[in-house]
This record gives C-alpha cells, sequence and structure tokens, in this order.
C-alpha cells in the first residue's frame, strides 16, 4: 500500500481546518483592533482640530460681545465679535446635528441652507458641544463619539469602558485678550 488511508486524510482535513480557524482568528482579531484605532484616531483629529479652531479665534474676542445660548441640553451657541473684522459681523459656532459649525455673520441659515461663502464644518461626529463663561474666561467642552464595527468608538476615551455612564470631555478654558 502506497496511498493514505481514509484516517489519515481526515486527520490532516481536521488539522488544517484547526491551522486556517486559528489564522483567521488572528487576522480578524488584528482587523478590528485596527478598524478601532483607525476610528479613535479620527474621533481625535475631529475633536481637536475643532477645539483648535474655536480657540483660536475666542481668545481674539471682545469680552462685551460674547452671547451664548443654549439650544439643547447638549449643546449650546456661541455668537461674538472679533477685533479685526472690519465689517463688524458676528461669528458664531454651534453644533448641528452631530457637526460643528462656523457661521460668519450670523443669521446666514447655516441649517437649514447651506452657503460655503458662511458656513464651514469644523468638525464630525461630534455629540456634545457646550460653551459657558465666567468673566473673561471661556470654557468648551466636547466630546466625539461615533458607530464604527457593531461598537460605539468614544473620544475622550473612558477610563473604566465596563462603566456605560462614565462620560469625559475635551475641555478648554480660554482667556480672552481684548477685554
Amino acid at each position: 500500500m502506497n496511498g493514505f488511508t481514509l484516517i489519515e486524510l481526515l486527520l490532516v482535513a481536521v488539522l488544517l481546518v484547526f491551522l486556517i480557524s486559528g489564522i483567521f482568528l488572528v487576522l480578524n482579531v488584528g482587523e478590528k483592533t485596527w478598524n478601532y484605532d483607525l476610528g479613535i484616531l479620527d474621533l481625535q483629529q475631529y475633536a481637536r482640530n475643532a477645539m483648535d479652531g474655536m480657540v483660536r479665534e475666542l481668545r481674539q474676542a471682545y469680552a462685551n460681545n460674547i452671547t451664548i445660548t443654549n439650544i439643547t441640553l447638549n449643546s449650546t451657541r456661541i455668537d461674538f465679535k472679533m477685533p479685526y473684522n472690519a465689517t463688524n459681523t458676528t461669528v458664531s459656532y454651534f453644533l448641528n446635528g452631530t457637526q460643528v459649525v462656523r457661521e460668519q455673520p450670523t443669521g446666514s441659515n447655516c441649517i437649514s441652507v447651506w452657503d460655503s461663502n458662511h458656513c464651514r464644518i469644523l468638525a464630525h461626529n461630534i455629540t456634545v458641544l457646550n460653551f459657558a463663561r465666567s468673566g473673561n474666561v471661556v470654557d468648551i467642552q466636547l466630546r466625539a463619539e461615533k458607530p464604527a464595527r457593531g461598537r460605539w468608538l468614544y473620544f475622550p476615551l473612558k477610563q473604566n469602558l465596563e462603566n456605560a455612564t462614565e462620560v469625559r470631555f475635551l475641555k478648554e478654558q480660554i482667556r480672552l485678550r481684548n477685554e
């Protein structure tokens, strides 16, 4: 007998199935980690870009020309005037759905009629954007989150992933230069 027996062939087939399954599991875990990390990186980049843009302009704002309006529980709107703005128009930042929008001049109706000359999206996937003011200090807090492959991604990251009620925010405190 020079051939393989049926038992030998079945044993090799079972070993190959285990080997291929192991390779698949390792690749699957790697792909999930890759997608998770890229999702977190996207959220972090969106949140930081929005925060940097708002901080840069708000730092130059006149303290006596700032108005903060509550829109929803997770969203406030800030309107302010800039010293370098020759036309004396008001700049606004607010959350439209999950997008941070910069509107200039205020009243350009960026929510229902999109005009790229007056409206600019700073970030996507932002679920919380709140402003608060105390004297010449403006506080900004935001939170980014999005679904990715059946799980939710958050920025800033939760410290305890099992604690579903833990909420963290990216915070910035701005001292206004033009009082």
